[in-house]
């Protein structure tokens, strides 16, 4: 897996290290994010419309919600296809029991041809928002998870965030979940 992750990173961490004016944030009470995109995306033929689109400013419509306690610091958010539910039934099967209740595992969705209603019933650990859900669109998944959890969590510090293909050491996960190199204050 470290290896992995040195393979996918190395290109954002070469380019960081020879264009370090990459890290730098502007100071001042507000940024232009139309010239942030320029700056970063300069050959997008994107129109202004698009990018306003791009950036997520609107929430997405949570179409089902998991049925959790508001109470929680950690949850564990599963990334999902809403054609996978031999993997969400196989995580359930395995690592989900030895993560909760300390840590809820949910399950995120877009939209797509199969209509989870009667699996969210059932397990009440579906959550989907109202796009297609793709590829293209995995940053507006995370970015709805994001603003849908921060806002109904008000106890949350951590969220994990795992693909439903991934192999989970749920001790492993629960121990390096419980150790925090940085305390919160």
């Amino acid at each position: 897996l470290a290896n992995y992750l040195e393979r996918s990173l190395f290109p954002l961490r070469l380019l960081c290290y020879t264009q370090y004016e990459l890290l730098t944030v502007p100071s001042g009470s507000s940024v232009d994010s139309d010239s942030c995109l320029r700056r970063f995306f300069p050959f997008s033929k994107a129109k202004n419309s698009q990018i306003k689109k791009c950036l997520h400013r609107e929430p997405t419509r949570l179409l089902i919600g998991p049925k959790i306690e508001r109470y929680h610091r950690k949850i564990s958010v599963v990334r999902s296809a809403p054609t996978s539910l031999d993997y969400r039934d196989y995580i359930r099967e395995t690592w989900k029991t030895d993560m909760e209740p300390d840590i809820p595992v949910i399950f995120v969705l877009g939209t797509g041809t199969y209509d989870p209603a009667h699996e969210a019933q059932t397990y009440q650990d579906i959550m989907q928002f109202d796009f297609v859900d793709s590829y293209f669109n995995l940053t507006l998944k995370m970015t709805s998870v994001y603003r849908y959890l921060l806002s109904e969590f008000p106890e949350l510090t951590e969220i994990i965030v795992i693909n439903d293909d991934a192999i989970v050491n749920a001790t492993a996960l629960r121990r390096v979940s419980t150790f925090s190199a940085y305390p919160v204050s």
